[in-house]
């Protein structure tokens, strides 16, 4: 099956894999991933740096921000639940923004890599998985980190 990615997921992977302002490594699924997944995909679709959003690859842990290989990966049996669980997540950003989810096989791992390109409705808030109140926050991409973004600083996005 292609792939629907515009990128060599294995050269990201092998060759790329220093996390940076456009590649966050997850290494499995939970509550906890769920919520700094969405705040990341909220800072790709904000696009601050104008680098064409980034890539959020579930299923490959990370130590220093390397790709640590091969990949944990995800149990094939949960890739369409956690497909699912990501597409409702996204319609609590506001504006809503869907990334492309696109299942990939890696050394014979599954791996759910999330291509977010910029938005063309930023910029875009999520809830913060710090707080419980479901506060919305606007989230952007500071070299490997995703963060609040600071007042000020979507200015040029508005």
């Amino acid at each position: 099956m292609p792939s629907l990615l515009p990128i060599n997921l294995d050269d990201l992977l092998r060759m790329h894999g220093v996390e940076s302002a456009r590649v966050e490594f997850k290494a499995s699924w939970d509550e906890y991933t769920a919520g700094a997944v969405l705040e990341t995909i909220c800072a790709f679709a904000n696009d601050l740096q104008n680098l064409n959003g980034g890539y959020i690859v579930l299923g490959v842990e990370e130590k220093d921000g390397v790709a640590i290989l091969p990949p944990r990966g995800l149990p094939v049996n949960q890739i369409d639940a956690i497909q699912r669980e990501i597409r409702g997540q996204c319609k609590r950003l506001a504006p809503e923004y869907q990334p492309v989810l696109a299942p990939e096989l890696i050394d014979d791992r599954h791996l759910l890599v999330l291509w977010v390109p910029a938005s063309d409705l930023r910029p875009h808030q999520a809830p913060t998985a710090r707080d419980k109140d479901g506060r919305l926050q606007y989230f952007v991409r500071e070299g490997s980190v995703t963060a609040v973004a600071k007042k000020g600083t979507l200015d040029t996005l508005m």
